[in-house]
């Protein structure tokens, strides 16, 4: 069995450390400031451009306000509910509603 080490004591003398290579430069370079950090790692996958990505070409408010509402008050009038039936159902509904439309808008 090894020796107990004293509390505090240093192992400075069991570790060989290496030292950390220098950083590679960057071969991707943007003219402008982006507002997305890239990197340059092959394990790390730069993010879309601002300008690349899906606008509001593929986004309607409108219809999502439409789902948000139109689809609680379908069920709570189908079942023959009110008012509060209608409110429960765009509490109960409105984040499957909301991951859905967005899921689709962003394929």
């Amino acid at each position: 069995m090894a020796q107990p080490r004293a509390q505090g004591e240093e192992l400075d003398g069991d570790i060989t450390f290496i030292s950390t290579p220098a950083a590679v430069p960057s071969k991707f370079t943007a003219k402008v400031d982006c507002g997305v950090d890239t990197t340059n790692f092959r394990a790390i996958h730069n993010p879309p451009l601002p300008a690349e990505g899906p606008g509001n070409e593929s986004f309607s408010n409108y219809l999502l306000g439409g789902l948000l509402l139109g689809i609680p008050i379908f069920i709570a009038r189908s079942i023959g509910g009110g008012f509060k039936t209608t409110i429960f159902f765009v509490i109960l509904l409105s984040v499957p509603i909301l991951a859905a439309f967005w899921s689709v808008t962003s394929a």
